[in-house]
């Protein structure tokens, strides 16, 4: 092979990686992705609202069944 041929397939493979990477990019910022609703956000940022949040979830782990309080 060429040196000549070598640069063009180097720069070809280059060009494909870019071309990855940026349909990646264009995905990533069309999509979304919550972890968690906005309201157990707001759950999560209230003290009270937290305690109760962790009061129900250890009744479960002794119960196995969930309040409906």
């Amino acid at each position: 092979m060429t040196t000549e041929k070598k640069v063009l397939n180097a720069l070809g493979v280059l060009l494909v990686f870019g071309l990855i990477l940026l349909i990646i990019r264009f995905l990533n910022k069309k999509t979304e992705t919550k972890l968690y609703s906005d309201d157990a956000y707001a759950v999560l940022q209230d003290n009270d609202k937290l305690h109760e949040l962790d009061q129900a979830v250890s009744n479960y782990h002794k119960s196995g069944k969930w309040s409906n309080e």
